[in-house]
Formats: C-alpha cells, structure tokens, sequence
C-alpha cells in the first residue's frame, strides 16, 4: 500500500515577505489631521489639502532561519495634482524577491503630495501595531533606493513597520 500525503509549507531557499494569513497590507494610511492619532489603518485613505496623512508600511520575513540581508522599503510619491493619488510600496532584500503595492489617496480637490522631512520613523519587532517610540530613519524613503532596515530575521516577532506622513498641497489657481 502507498500513501502520498501533501500538507502546505513553504519551501523556500531564502526569505520571503509578507504572505501568510494574518500579515498586513504592505502599505496602508490614515488622516493624522482629521484622525490624530488613529490606528484605523486603511486603503483608500482620504484628506483634504493641507491634511497631513500617515503611511504605515508593513514587513515580515514569514522564513524561519535565512535573514534577508539588506532589507529596503521605498515609496514612490506620485507627481502632479490630482484628486486621486497613488503611492507605490516596495519592500525587497538582497536575497528576497520584491513585493510591490500601492495606497490611494482621495481628496475632494486636486492635491499634490508632498514627503514631510523627518518624519521617517523604524518600529522593528513591532508584530502587531506600531507603538512607542520607534527608531527615526534618515529621509530617503520616497527614493527609488528607499531606506535600510538591514538584517531581517524570519518569525513572526520579526516583523515591524516604517511609518512616515506625507502633506495634500493644493496650489491654487
């Protein structure tokens, strides 16, 4: 008698992120002008000009064993003025294929988005939600090179989030 029995797991010979029930959206955003202090994190977000909204990105290197070296986390900022924004969301490490997504942005007029400076701040090992103080990032996370994060082990203790907070601008006209 032969028996083949399959049970799900991964295989994989090096870190993968984010894709086991449970994890986050890699991007997600909420109105920290009309929401101050929120955690109801969403996509789509919605502002008006002048608001500031913060963007919460999400990691975990779902592998246990391999470390991804060199972990990178980059935000891509849509130019121009438009009442639908887009961000698009990349996290990848030296030895991890990239996972890409994006946040929108609703307001009721046209609105630019602009990277608030300093604003860049590190929860690693952060699991569920962001909290404390976190670790301040220099700026460079809306740059195709994005940020490090360095070394990112693989469980679920691992996992963490960069947050930062972007302005709506209206220019009138």
């Amino acid at each position: 008698l032969l028996v083949f029995s399959f049970a799900p797991s991964i295989n994989a010979d090096g870190p993968i992120f984010n894709g086991l029930p449970g994890d986050k959206k890699l991007i997600r955003g909420a109105n920290g002008t009309q929401n101050p202090g929120s955690t109801d994190w969403s996509d789509p977000v919605s502002g008006s000009s002048g608001d500031a909204i913060e963007v919460l990105v999400y990691y975990h290197n779902i592998v246990e064993g391999p470390t991804a070296r060199n972990t990178r986390v980059s935000v891509i900022l849509p130019s121009g003025e438009k009442k639908n924004q887009v961000l698009n969301a990349k996290l990848w490490a030296a030895n991890a294929d990239a996972i890409n997504d994006t946040l929108t942005i609703n307001s009721d007029q046209t609105v630019k988005v602009e990277y608030i400076p300093g604003s860049t701040v590190w929860y690693p090992n952060a699991q569920g939600n962001p909290s404390g103080q976190g670790q301040v990032l220099p700026d460079g996370i809306v740059t195709p090179a994005g940020v490090s994060l360095g070394g990112i082990k693989g469980c679920w203790q691992y996992a963490g989030f960069v947050a930062f907070q972007v302005r709506l601008m209206h220019t009138p006209t």
